[in-house]
């Protein structure tokens, strides 16, 4: 079975920070179907790839927090985890492990580099978010699809390049 273009997986690190259960391994996946558990859709800061997986397209790979439970650098509420850390937690859990939560196995094979990638912050003085992308990834599409999965209310956010956010992949 194929599945739509807008397939997208998301962790939820905000349950870990906060000592509940779960943690990094309550993976959350969404398909086809529509009933997210609120967290999904309370506006969030996080981090995320576009991998293309040639059974599923386009996903949308992130780890989020809800504003209230970011983490304050200067003037902006960002994600407390970095692209690396989070990577390398993912390909320690090796191809199998992965596949077997429904995620893909592209952290176990790859450098988290090799794929476009970006950051969602907020900027409570402005009231509006900031997404930080790499090219590649700012497709109407795309943007919609993370706009939608972060919960960011319509209007409130601009995307913007940065070279952080640069991938070592000429074509997604």
């Amino acid at each position: 079975m194929k599945v739509s273009a807008a397939h997208t997986i998301f962790t939820y690190r905000g349950a870990e920070q906060r000592g509940e259960a779960g943690g990094f391994d309550k993976i959350l996946t969404r398909l086809t179907h529509g009933i997210l558990p609120h967290f999904m859709t309370t506006p969030c800061v996080g981090i995320f790839w576009g991998i293309r997986d040639a059974a599923r397209g386009m996903i949308l790979l992130a780890d989020k927090t809800p504003i209230d439970k970011g983490e304050q650098y200067g003037e902006c509420i960002t994600h407390p985890n970095g692209h690396y850390e989070f990577w390398e937690g993912l390909s320690q859990l090796g191809a199998t492990a992965l596949a077997n939560r429904g995620l893909p196995t592209a952290p176990a094979w790859h450098e988290y580099e090799e794929f476009p990638r970006g950051r969602v912050v907020y900027w409570p003085g402005d009231k509006r978010f900031v997404i930080y992308a790499d090219r590649c990834l700012q497709t109407t599409a795309f943007i919609d699809q993370l706009v939608a999965e972060f919960g960011i209310p319509n209007g409130s956010y601009a995307v913007r390049s940065d070279p952080h956010y640069r991938s070592q992949a000429t074509e997604l």
